[in-house]
């Protein structure tokens, strides 16, 4: 696509850190996501994005997503724009 463009994440506990297998935490305790974004241009020519320290990273409106136990999402800390290309959080 021409112009700008964003890429935003959603990340959960679900398997990862979730209840499963009688208890909490059960792979591991920290959430976190790798991005590797692999872009082929219409010349031919390509690039590959990778996350790093220069990506913002906040808590947003879910607090925890569990297969087993639902979600908490607190819609007052719901961040408006979050996901645009001219969000300056």
């Amino acid at each position: 696509m021409n112009g700008k463009n964003v890429v935003g994440v959603l990340l959960g506990t679900g398997w990862y850190s979730g209840r499963v297998g009688g208890g909490f935490n059960h792979y591991g305790s920290e959430e976190s996501v790798l991005v590797q974004l692999y872009i082929t241009y219409d010349d031919g020519k390509s690039e590959v994005i990778n996350s790093d320290d220069s990506w913002k990273v906040n808590t947003g409106p879910i607090i925890y997503s569990d297969f087993l136990m639902g979600e908490l999402h607190y819609a007052n800390r719901e961040i408006p724009g979050w996901n645009n290309v001219d969000f300056d959080g």
